[in-house]
């Protein structure tokens, strides 16, 4: 299965509340790219009392890109923590 239709596989049960589901997704994943990363980080980013948990992503991710950091930027905004942003 391709990185592709993993990331479209946790999207929907993130799309309804099912946070827990997606990640189950997301670490049954065999590999991951900045696509899928990114969309574990905005699922958990999306609300404020799960940003504990879209920091810890976005410090394990590899390689971050632009969408990453809008993320968390975007999180800790929601969360009024934008000045936890660095």
């Amino acid at each position: 299965m391709s990185f592709i239709s993993w990331t479209a596989m946790l999207m929907p049960y993130a799309d309804i509340g099912e946070i827990s589901k997606a990640h189950e997704e997301f670490e049954q994943m065999p590999k991951r790219n900045a696509a899928s990363w990114n969309a574990m980080i905005s699922t958990y980013a999306r609300d404020p009392k799960l940003l504990t948990e879209s920091y810890e992503l976005f410090s394990a991710m590899p390689n971050k890109n632009s969408v990453t950091y809008v993320a968390m930027i975007i999180g800790f905004s929601k969360g009024g923590m934008l000045l936890q942003v660095d």
